[in-house]
């Protein structure tokens, strides 16, 4: 959906929250307890380990 639109990720959640209901619920348990801060480390700590395996990789000799 947000590949398939010019609408910002905050418009897109406006759009398909109700108020009070279960996905506004779940959305301020997730802000309440950290989980933009989670995943922002998550996605850091994955791009990381990639950078190092491909320096990794790039000194593997390539046998023929």
């Amino acid at each position: 959906m947000l590949m398939e639109t010019d609408e910002s990720p905050e418009a897109l959640c406006k759009k398909v929250t109700s108020p009070n209901g279960t996905t506004a619920a779940g959305l301020t348990a997730l802000a309440e307890n950290g989980c933009g801060k989670a995943i922002e480390a998550a996605i850091k700590s994955a791009a990381k380990r990639s950078r190092e395996l491909s320096e990794e990789f790039e000194r593997v000799p390539v046998r023929s």
